[in-house]
């Protein structure tokens, strides 16, 4: 077994505790790692010459434990002052109390231990009030409270600051145990193995462990377990009612149904599932005799079928849609296992997944000699693979949609590499790595689908390395400059630093108006934090600034400057302030005043907003909430002639499941001043939900500011299907207005999918879809010659939208959208195409006439664009273009004084979601990676493709029906912009843990420290897998996780947006995601341009960060066939047999083996298995906090003093999902994430 360790200074260091002497100061053991930042650096000598931008230093104290008391990362502040991270235990070596790291003092010696960490230093950094860039308050901590039993388990929980700590008077989470008990929790059924009840029979009373917890604001939620760990019962209280969710489990303990609350209901006592409407609200899963998932079934989304080959590979799947047309998803292998073809399989002769089934098992005997395709100089069905392996053309149809081509560049097999790179001359530009290439992909083909493109074209990526692993060049081309499917007409070349960090980036790409070129330089601190952003277009030498980045000494963003000319020369400045928990509080002001730079420093300001959580303000009177719900929002914006708005503000008011049930408006004419006496202009309340959270009712209003007065332009009453209570069927509008929702008459349909098929209320007739389950065509009941198509590479990114209207009796194209890696391309007619824009970081560049000029954005906390800007004001100053002001669901607010301008920007709400109005404002839907977003009705117009992830909801809620706290800018998985919001997402009592704090910022402070994502040696490959790079300088990728196949995201990719996007993201609209998309690769939350991906999966925010595994085997668009979904399947499978982390990580048992092989090997206990195995399984390496854990994992086993923290250990994770070890590693890692070792 071989290892790679960077430069640490200890080289065993990381596995044993070093006592040092430092000079006056008592000795204290720690682990120093030096992280090196140039290339050249290969002596201790030279190391110690190295300067903070030359190298990065980091220190780990600990005590004769071994446990961590104080991690410390040197000069990484912004002002070059330390980083301290404190942490202090009880005399039960408890982490009662969990401390905010600290910036030191100019005076302090680097480096050193602080001894008055705790006591003095960082509370005095919390509380200077001489200053406002980082927040103030006297609890910088988060404490817990244990149970004074040998279980130590535990009952209480606070966050960080004052008025959260477990205290009386104060808000905090509790948890209490016990058993169940009929008179107190009703009679809970025991499901028979097949789902069926027999009646009577129900848990005896103390059979099951209850978890009962409940949060800052008293919402309640139990969780109630058996005696083999499975949880057979989550309930919500809703006042008196409850909102029960059931689990139920096969003979091998393996999830088989969710029974949902709306279907919990509907059952009415009897427990029968035969219902056809309970059938259409329950997940079911269905498995082979060899444990293989070979059904699911998702509410209102039909059955997904799963075909595996003799050796244990999925190769075909089927959606209730394919079905209908005897289609499948077909899935090809090389020799190692790597996807290197995906299509459509058609086979009228065997139809039924059992069928199917039963004769690709017949195919073992063939299976002996070839179960792999191979690389072949004869081109087949557009790729050089030999079609051997089931399913070929002499069973069925093969339609291929994508190739995946491995370790050269020799596609066509005949000796000679058919691409090569392409230099374009840019400082210290790298070059192609000459080495061997090991299981790297280089080429991907993909196919067009969709209308928009009647003959489908393929699409090429070729992807080029340099000698260190890192991505330096991708070469494509696409549909407006296409020839052939081995033209290239399009690069993307990185040039990064030692440590994989991008310094230049150009894009270029082809059309037949000609090429466009953009050159992005980016300039870091001594931490990598990116500090500015300067562009050049089409190879002009003419620099265009873009923004500056300043930082306060925790490492947050506190001032943006848009378009600098010099330090006190710019466009605008966007100021924000955080609270104590890491909250954004605001943009700017709501007054656009400067108040001395307690929240603003300027008067010019165009937007600015600030958010109440917890805080009141007695004008507004608003309500506080204490568990990291949005209070208020207040804000003000100036239109294009510099004029103000009124101080504008929204209440929110939540029922006790945290849903959003109203949004009361209020405004004032003098900003700062007196009450908000003009109210209920544009509110959106009485919102109702059913109990899977279908909303039942909705009302609006709509005025214009100062008026006094309002219109309701929406009362909404939403009716569902009887047999399908999930699906809307009908919507009555009592105001009778059609501003908002267009009122009328009619029934809603849907297809197999669960998706909309049409919009009657709207005038869409016919809504149609493709292979790939996204929208094919539009139709409108206006004109049978008015229409929409668009067309999708295979992966499923949007490449063009074509209208059509009827002109003279006939269809007539008049306008085709390209959508082009961010660059926006319209075509009048049968014309040329023109480029409208492309994406730029903070907004986008315009075409006007040929001449680029740069349009800026500012949106709020959640990524909603409110205000668009450019540079002609009077004297070219700041000019307002456009601004958008928003319901809590997402509908614009109509009455904006500001015109909506020739060329406007419609990546808008949900982190910049495309609006989709081509006709008159319609079909107004948000356009995301996976489904259209419907704002008028608060509802997704097709079933979530994770529908898992929020069991207890209907797939068609957006936001889980909390949209000022949670967006879904992908259309699958919504999400909060802050740590605290994501405890709001329907869980508060997981796995029968209380929903950890470990005392760090919520919402990641600790993620500001920049983690440099390349290395010296190898670049970092995420969702588990990992580059490396042997003494011959071969380049090769190693899986790290169980469901990583390929790797999906090189580090650095993922690491410039962190740098940007991280520290600033509360700023950010979609457009800047677009830009990090086009340069970097890296797509957290996209709408319809297409990631630099290696087999065209979708990357989707946490995915390259390794949060989560992306599907391992899809070439094509992720919601044909996503393993991610069954993952969670199998992550219930895993909850009925061991715990099951918060992540979502599976262990395989060849990790755990190899790991123990290395453990055995360094002469560390078995039992470091299990304290280092989970971050391993993670992400590929093991981290300086593994290693600590290791330390740590063997001293429990020594002696009384480690069974006694074993112990411990084991209840804290019982209750908290995380041990007080892995606390400990944590924080290792998160001080120091470079500190690795990687394996292979």
């Amino acid at each position: 077994m071989k290892y790679k360790i960077f430069h640490i200074s200890l080289l065993l260091g990381i596995l044993v505790c070093i006592n040092s002497v430092l000079h006056a100061q008592s000795k204290q053991g720690f682990v120093q790692q030096e992280k090196v930042n140039i290339a050249g650096v290969t002596a201790d000598t030279s190391l110690a010459k190295l300067n903070v931008f030359q190298k990065q230093t980091s220190r780990v104290y600990y005590d004769g434990l071994g446990r961590t008391i104080q991690s410390i990362v040197v000069k990484a502040s912004p002002l070059q002052n330390d980083l301290i991270q404190p942490v202090a235990y009880d005399n039960l070596g408890r982490q009662t109390k969990s401390y905010l790291p600290y910036a030191g003092k100019a005076t302090d010696t680097t480096g050193f231990y602080r001894p008055n960490a705790v006591s003095t230093d960082q509370p005095g950094f919390y509380n200077n009030l001489t200053q406002y860039l980082t927040a103030n308050d006297g609890n910088p901590y988060s404490q817990q409270v244990f149970e004074n039993s040998p279980l130590q388990r535990q009952l209480s929980s606070g966050m960080v600051g004052s008025g959260f700590q477990p205290v009386s008077g104060q808000h905090y989470k509790t948890a209490v145990y016990r058993y169940n008990s009929s008179a107190q929790d009703g009679s809970i059924p025991v499901w028979n193995y097949d789902g069926s009840f027999t009646a009577s029979n129900y848990y005896p009373n103390n059979s099951l462990s209850v978890t009962d917890g409940k949060d800052e604001d008293n919402t309640e939620t139990l969780v109630f377990t058996n005696k083999e760990g499975q949880t057979v019962l989550k309930r919500q209280k809703l006042g008196a009612a409850n909102l029960d969710t059931y689990y139920i489990y096969n003979m091998a303990g393996m999830i088989s149904y969710v029974v949902p609350p709306q279907a919990v209901s509907l059952m009415a006592g009897s427990y029968s599932l035969s219902t056809t409407a309970v059938k259409n609200l329950v997940f079911h899963y269905l498995y082979d005799s060899m444990g293989r998932l070979v059904e699911k079934k998702v509410p209102s989304a039909g059955t997904v079928a799963i075909v595996y080959d003799p050796v244990n590979r999925p190769v075909l799947v089927q959606d209730s849609n394919m079905r209908v047309a005897n289609k499948w998803n077909y899935i090809k292998y090389d020799a190692k296992g790597r996807v290197v073809s995906q299509g459509i399989y058609t086979d009228v002769t065997r139809t039924g997944r059992t069928a199917m089934q039963s004769y690709v098992s017949g195919l073992a005997s063939s299976y002996n000699t070839t179960w792999y395709e191979s690389r072949t100089a004869t081109l087949t069905n557009s790729g050089y693979y030999t079609s051997t392996i089931f399913p070929t053309s002499s069973t069925g149809t093969l339609t291929p949609l994508a190739y995946a081509y491995y370790d050269d560049y020799d596609v066509d097999n005949n000796g000679t590499a058919n691409f090569s790179y392409a230099a374009q001359g840019l400082t210290n530009e790298s070059s192609p790595t000459q080495s061997t290439l090991r299981g790297v992909p280089t080429v991907i083909c993909q196919s067009t689908v969709g209308s928009a493109i009647a003959s489908n074209i393929w699409l090429t990526k070729v992807t080029f390395y340099d000698k260190r692993g890192n991505p330096i060049q991708v070469q494509s081309n696409n549909q407006l400059s296409y020839t052939a499917m081995f033209t290239l007409t399009d690069k993307k070349t990185t040039v990064p630093d030692f440590t994989g960090a991008p310094q230049i980036t150009k894009t270029s790409v082809q059309a037949p108006s000609g090429t466009t070129s953009v050159q992005t330089n980016f300039t870091y601190d001594h931490m990598y934090r990116v500090t500015a952003i300067d562009q050049y277009y089409n190879g002009s030498a003419t620099v265009s600034h873009v923004a500056t980045y300043s930082y306060n000494e925790l490492g947050q963003v506190y001032q943006k400057k848009l378009a600098p000319v010099s330090a006190s020369s710019y466009l605008q400045s966007v100021d924000l302030r955080y609270n104590i928990r890491g909250q954004l509080l605001s943009i700017n002001n709501s007054k656009l005043s400067n108040d001395s730079g307690q929240t603003n420093g300027d008067t010019n300001d165009l937007f600015g907003m600030q958010l109440l959580y917890e805080k009141v303000d007695a004008n507004l009177g608003n309500t506080g909430y204490y568990n990291g719900k949005l209070s208020a929002i207040k804000w003000m914006s100036r239109d294009g002639s510099n004029n103000s708005s009124y101080e504008r503000a929204f209440k929110y008011y939540y029922d006790g499941l945290n849903r959003d049930t109203a949004a009361v408006y209020a405004e004032r004419t003098t900003a700062g001043t007196g009450a908000f006496s003009i109210t209920h202009g544009w509110d959106e309340d009485r919102i109702t939900y059913d109990l899977n959270g279908n909303i039942k009712t909705l009302y609006r209003n709509a005025t214009t500011q100062g008026t006094g007065g309002h219109s309701t332009i929406d009362n909404l009453t939403y009716t569902y299907d009887a047999n399908s209570p999930n699906q809307l069927k009908t919507v009555s509008d009592a105001s009778g207005n059609t501003t908002g929702f267009m009122g009328g008459s009619g029934t809603y349909t849907y297809d197999g999918n669960g998706n909309l098929t049409n919009e009657p209320y709207k005038g869409l007739s016919a809504i149609s879809y493709n292979v790939l389950n996204r929208t094919d065509q539009i139709s409108f009941s206006s004109s049978a010659n008015r229409f929409i198509k668009y067309a999708y590479s295979a992966s499923g990114i949007l490449i063009r939208k074509q209208q059509y209207d009827n002109v003279g009796g006939v269809a007539t194209l008049q306008t085709t959208t390209d959508y082009i890696d961010g660059f926006v391309f319209t075509t009048a007619g049968a014309g040329t195409a023109a480029l409208q824009y492309f994406n730029m970081p903070e907004g986008r560049v315009l075409n006007n006439a040929g001449t680029l000029s740069q349009e800026f954005t500012i949106a709020d906390q959640q990524g909603n664009v409110r205000i668009a800007f450019d540079n002609t004001g009077t004297g070219g100053t700041a000019k307002t273009r456009q601004e958008n002001s928003y319901y809590a669901f997402g509908m614009i607010m109509p009455g904006s004084t500001v015109a909506t301008p020739g060329n406007p920007n419609k990546n808008l709400y949900n982190g910049g979601s495309e609006w989709q109005n081509d006709y008159g404002n319609l079909p107004d839907y948000y356009q995301t990676f996976y489904r259209n977003y419907d704002a008028a009705l608060g509802r997704w117009i097709g079933v979530d493709p994770k529908g898992e992830s929020a069991e207890s909801m209907t797939g068609y809620q957006y936001a889980g029906n909390n949209p000022a706290m949670m967006n879904d800018p992908m259309g699958d998985l919504f999400e909060a912009t802050d740590g605290i919001a994501k405890q709001l997402s329907g869980h508060e009592i997981e796995n029968m843990n209380l929903w950890l704090n470990s005392g760090g910022m919520q919402g990641g402070l600790l993620d500001n420290v920049p983690t440099v994502g390349g290395v010296s040696t190898a670049g970092g490959g995420k969702n588990g897998v990992s580059v490396y790079i042997d003494a011959d300088g071969n380049v090769s990728y190693m899986e790290g996780s169980k469901n990583s196949y390929i790797v999906k995201q090189n580090e650095n990719n993922e690491w410039i947006f962190n740098k940007v996007s991280s520290n600033v993201v509360q700023d950010f609209s979609g457009l800047a995601k677009n830009f990090l998309s086009n340069e970097f690769g890296y797509i957290p939350v996209n709408l319809g341009f297409e990631a630099y991906n290696f087999l065209g999966s979708r990357i989707e925010k946490g995915i390259a960060a390794g949060l989560r595994n992306d599907n391992p085997t899809n070439l094509l668009a992720p919601n044909d066939f996503q393993l991610e979904q069954q993952n969670l399947v199998f992550d219930r499978m895993s909850r009925a047999v061991s715990y099951f982390n918060r992540n979502g990580e599976v262990f395989e048992a060849g990790l755990e083996k190899t790991f123990a092989t290395t453990a055995k090997t360094l002469g560390f206990a078995s039992t470091l298995v299990g304290t280092a195995l989970s971050v391993y399984n993670r992400n590929g390496v093991i981290t300086l906090g593994d290693a600590v854990k290791g330390v740590i994992g063997y001293a429990s086993t020594v002696g009384p003093i480690g069974w006694i923290y074993t112990g411990l250990d084991i209840g804290t994770a019982y209750l908290t999902g995380k041990s007080i070890t892995d606390r400990i590693g944590s924080a290792v890692d998160e001080a120091f994430p470079e500190a690795k070792m990687k394996l292979y």
